[in-house]
């Protein structure tokens, strides 16, 4: 795994910035190695996290909450509208700085979108060059379909 470049966040006065994180996943759930494919996001995102607190900013990962530590039914990444309302929810709750999309596998790119409607922050979409899943084909579709969308 390619190491990850964090920057720690300047010592101030001011409050420590709260970072979202959301990954998400392939709704479906027939696709071979599915378990795999939700262990990889599990445990890429759970990094993320860790390098975030390292960094200095506190993580804010309602997915830990809404789906805990153990894949069920082949899936922890978000792909459900109801899941992503109430993640929503939370981001609007702590009041985040800014957030960061895993995109670690593919994803439908429209629940990114929406999201991203909803919350007024800077939002950074986030992949690890890993041959084995297509993070790097979720990136693109997801930048692309805000690209797209943006400029409607």
């Amino acid at each position: 795994m390619i190491p990850i470049k964090t920057y720690k966040q300047k010592k101030s006065n001011l409050p420590q910035r709260k970072i979202g994180l959301i990954s998400f996943t392939d709704p479906r759930r027939e696709v071979k190695l599915a378990y795999k494919r939700e262990k990889y996001i599990k445990d890429t995102h759970q990094k993320i996290v860790k390098e975030i607190r390292k960094a200095g900013f506190i993580a804010i990962d309602p997915q830990k909450e809404l789906k805990g530590d153990e894949i069920i039914d082949q899936k922890w990444g978000i792909s459900e509208l109801s899941e992503l309302d109430y993640v929503e929810k939370q981001f609007q709750k702590e009041n985040i700085a800014g957030l960061i999309i895993g995109c670690f596998s593919w994803n439908e790119p429209d629940l990114p979108h929406l999201l991203a409607k909803k919350l007024s922050v800077p939002i950074a979409l986030l992949t690890i060059n890993n041959p084995q899943w297509p993070g790097v084909t979720a990136l693109t579709s997801t930048g692309a379909s805000f690209w797209q969308l943006s400029s409607v």
